[in-house]
């Protein structure tokens, strides 16, 4: 019972009741009409332009009033988007219907509501937004249409994500395959798909909370999990193929030095301008080739992860394999993740115990940036 229910992680609430809204991404020039709350669950983040639809109100009769409202602009036509459902542990439920248009006249006028900026879409996402909101704004860039999307929160931090739809995803490259459906038994917890990792938000690329790896990894993680369910142990995949638009979504977010929101939990003892010469964060990656996978391991006797005394993706000399100062239960688990991935196929590396590289690797000289959806 305990892997099936792993297999997706998701944070489920009780939901009472569903609020309707709307919000609407007025757009020219290849800019995008922004609204800074000045009030509100929203004051100081930047949204879109919305609100509450009211009794007996259609989705398009509340968007084309709030945009009177809000900007004093017309709205003649939309573009419908889809619809984003938001659960919460602290506040009530929301359904929202989501509309972008280039087809409004007039004039913006006063906003009671918070600042109006026209702002050029490529800057978008380096303003204050709430986290779920990052990744509706990607797809929306991207041009998705029928977008059906689930953000879970936990107080103010998203928790969970989980993106559906009309559009069928475009089928995987030949040589990839999602691990959940090549690996029987093992589990997943997609890092880099949420808000827990380094940067502390989604990572470019990655449209559903899944872990793609290439065939030859998928061999070797069936022989690694035979070995484990003997033990008594399921891996946990942390990550597998990453598209190369991560990897460089990675080197933005560390030449910005202002962001620290993850410092306490990841890098608390280096600087975040040493991460490039100190290799933590690098413009290329064994990920982008297939090669590589991030795991740990569920420990089936406890339910709980194996105790390696290190997170995952934490940037410091005791993250490596066989570093000083660990404990002797973080030692034990670490080598027996070793050993076993070793005996398999692999090869670790000195400075992560979480990461492995088939040998050898099926594509050592190309990096994909397919996305994972």
């Amino acid at each position: 019972m305990m892997e099936k229910e792993r297999k997706r992680v998701y944070t489920v609430w009780e939901v009472k009741k569903m609020q309707n809204t709307t919000l609407i991404y007025l757009e020219k020039d290849s800019q995008v009409l922004m609204l800074r709350k000045n009030a509100g669950a929203n004051r100081g983040k930047w949204v879109g332009v919305g609100g509450h639809m009211e009794e007996n109100e259609s989705p398009w009769e509340c968007v084309r009033r709030e945009v009177m409202e809000e900007t004093g602009l017309v709205l003649r036509s939309a573009r419908f988007r889809g619809v984003v459902t938001f659960v919460s542990d602290t506040w009530e439920g929301e359904q929202m219907f989501l509309f972008t248009s280039r087809d409004f006249a007039g004039e913006i006028g006063h906003c009671d509501e918070g600042e109006l900026k026209w702002t050029p879409w490529e800057e978008v996402l380096s303003l204050h937004l709430w986290e779920g909101d990052r990744i509706f704004l990607r797809l929306l860039k991207e041009d998705r249409d029928g977008i059906l999307l689930k953000l879970s929160y936990r107080g103010d931090d998203l928790a969970g994500w989980e993106l559906t739809g009309p559009e069928s995803p475009a089928p995987l490259p030949e040589g990839f395959v999602y691990a959940l459906d090549a690996v029987p038994g093992c589990l997943e917890d997609a890092k880099y798909a949420g808000c827990d990792n380094f940067m502390g938000r989604p990572a470019r690329g990655y449209m559903a909370a899944r872990v793609v790896v290439s065939r030859q990894v998928a061999q070797g993680l069936q022989r690694a999990q035979a070995v484990f369910d003997r033990m008594g142990y399921t891996m946990l995949l942390y990550d597998g193929y990453r598209p190369q638009r991560a990897v460089d979504d990675f080197v933005e977010w560390g030449k910005d030095v202002s962001d620290q929101r993850r410092k306490a939990i990841h890098y608390p003892r280096i600087d975040k301008a040493d991460m490039f010469t100190l290799g933590y964060v690098a413009k290329k990656s064994g990920h982008s080739r297939g090669g590589a996978i991030d795991l740990t391991l569920i420990d089936r006797a406890t339910g709980r992860e194996a105790d390696m005394d290190g997170r995952f993706d934490y940037m410091d000399p005791t993250s490596g394999y066989g570093a000083e100062g660990v404990s002797e239960a973080g030692q034990k688990n670490r080598k027996l993740l070793h050993d076993v991935m070793v005996s398999c196929g692999f090869r670790g590396i000195s400075s992560e115990w979480w990461h492995f590289v088939i040998t050898p690797e099926p594509y050592p000289d190309t990096y994909f940036d397919f996305p994972i959806a």
